[in-house]
């Protein structure tokens, strides 16, 4: 049998239904295994005299209402302990040492209230079960948007597959069960970068703007988009006039809404930084190391996009310089808890699993990052489904924190080493050592 025909038949192999069956499994299991780490959480409050809420949709479905039918400040102190004791059943005391240091406060721009008003009208019950229905959909959006934005030609096998990964991801798995907006702004900027490729710049730039109610995820890709505008100004102007003009309705409906809400938002998203987890920079490398790792990506992302910024999308360098974005926010997020926002690098992962089938003619460097990369995917799948088995074996073991951490110990380390792998595609490819096989832009689809 030739090389062809062996590549072939491993690609039938891959795309078999016995393997979109595992992939179902494994995807079952990670989100029980996620339901296990809640119930411990929970225990372990309830031992404090605590309840556990466990949705982060709560405090905005509150906020809203609060805005908007009864004029109040979702970011004062009242506001917080109304949502405390919804989320813990009390408000948190700062005097006793055994509270929790999340405080759960209000810390979305305001604006989020005008996108989020039609929920307000409704019970956080009925508000919870619309986003557990539109989350999944959003996800499985978000596969098709990036293999557009991306120009990906990826068969309908290959995008259920893909879906199927992604709704089993660690990442939406969390932000699933916590039922959290960013899963939705993700796919949004997914959209904006889809309308770039397609050539509806002022769409992708109100996206864009609309996907800011998140900053730390949409200010990178925006910032990169203002500097692809430079590189073709005439042409590539609508991103930057969509989006500051989405913008600036959003900031003069805020104003009108809750005037002055600039220095509130600004003061508790201060106060977040205070109690939650430093960023995964700082976890991974320490205080000042994290500091000087997240300044050098953010210099060396902001170079590479500078020098790509004459990129045509459908280009390699395109698809390259996306990728590399994506990985870089995942980097850079302000919270190393929010496990849920690390789908940030869908991007990334389709467009480096187009890349696989040229593994064998890979450095060795580069294979081994490559499957480094995998295999800390991998495990969070093979550990979750074996955590489950445990706990079905025996609820003690079930329950104890070292078992359960397990899954979680490789989610860390892999957008630093994907940061890696995109950063020699580009070295190696994007910049012309190698040819790199990026398909031409396909049809939108319908």
């Amino acid at each position: 049998m030739d090389s062809q025909s062996a590549a072939a038949g491993r690609g039938r192999s891959w795309k078999s239904p016995a393997v979109l069956l595992a992939a179902c499994l494994f995807a079952l299991s990670m989100h029980a295994y996620v339901e296990l780490v809640h119930r411990r959480a929970a225990a372990a409050l309830a031992e404090r005299g605590l309840e556990a809420n466990f949705s982060d949709l709560y405090p905005y479905w509150f906020g809203t209402r609060l805005v908007l039918r009864e004029g109040g400040d979702p970011y004062g102190a009242a506001a917080t302990k109304r949502i405390q004791t919804a989320y813990y059943g009390r408000p948190l005391d700062p005097s006793r040492p055994s509270d929790p240091k999340d405080e759960h406060r209000f810390i979305y721009p305001i604006y989020v209230c005008l996108l989020l008003a039609p929920i307000s009208l409704v019970s956080f019950g009925t508000a919870e079960l619309l986003f557990t229905i539109l989350l999944p959909l959003a996800a499985v959006g978000s596969v098709r948007l990036w293999s557009w934005a991306l120009s990906l030609r990826l068969s309908s096998r290959t995008l259920l597959l893909a879906s199927v990964m992604v709704l089993g991801s660690m990442p939406f798995a969390e932000g699933y069960s916590l039922t959290q907006i960013s899963l939705l702004a993700m796919a949004v900027i997914a959209g904006a970068c889809a309308a770039v490729t397609a050539g509806h710049h002022k769409t992708a730039g109100v996206l864009l703007a609309l996907a800011t109610v998140k900053p730390h995820l949409a200010l990178p890709f925006a910032a990169w988009f203002l500097l692809w505008s430079v590189g073709g100004w005439r042409h590539r102007k609508g991103v930057l006039g969509g989006f500051a003009a989405t913008l600036g309705v959003l900031l003069a409906g805020s104003e009108l809404i809750l005037p002055g809400w600039f220095s509130r938002w600004w003061a508790t998203v201060q106060a977040f930084s205070r109690y939650q987890k430093p960023p995964l920079a700082q976890v991974m490398f320490g205080e000042s190391g994290g500091v000087l790792v997240a300044a050098l990506v953010v210099l060396a992302v902001a170079a590479t996009c500078w020098m790509l910024r004459r990129c045509d999308p459908g280009s390699k360098e395109w698809a390259a310089v996306m990728s590399l974005v994506a990985v870089g926010t995942a980097v850079v997020i302000p919270n190393a808890d929010a496990v849920y926002d690390h789908l940030i690098m869908l991007p990334a992962a389709l467009w480096l699993g187009t890349q696989a089938a040229g593994f064998p003619q890979w450095r060795l460097v580069k294979r081994a990052i490559y499957a480094t990369a995998a295999a800390l995917l991998g495990w969070q799948w093979l550990a979750a489904a074996a955590v489950c088995l445990i706990a079905l074996a025996s609820a003690r073991w079930g329950s104890n924190l070292f078992v359960l951490s397990l899954p979680i110990r490789s989610e860390p380390a892999l957008p630093f080493v994907a940061l890696l792998l995109v950063g020699l595609f580009l070295r190696d490819e994007a910049f012309g050592r190698q040819p790199i096989s990026v398909p031409t832009p396909s049809t939108p689809p319908r």
